[in-house]
C-alpha cells in the first residue's frame, strides 16, 4: 500500500512520510491545503507520477 501524506508545510508532510517509511511502509509528502483550491486541483494532476502508478 502506497501513502499520501497531504501537509500546508511540506516539512511537516516529509518527516511523517519519514516515519511511514522509517517502519517499511512507502509513503510521499505532498503540499495540500483543503482551503485552497489550486493545491487541491495540482494534487489531482500529478498523483499517478508522484507514485509511478498508471
Amino acid at each position: 500500500m502506497t501513502v499520501l501524506i497531504g501537509a500546508r508545510d511540506p516539512r511537516t508532510g516529509e518527516e511523517s512520510a519519514a516515519a511511514v517509511r522509517a517502519t517499511g511502509g512507502e509513503a510521499y509528502a505532498v503540499t495540500l491545503d483543503v482551503t485552497d483550491h489550486v493545491t487541491v486541483q495540482q494534487l489531482t494532476t500529478p498523483t499517478s507520477s508522484v507514485t509511478s502508478a498508471p
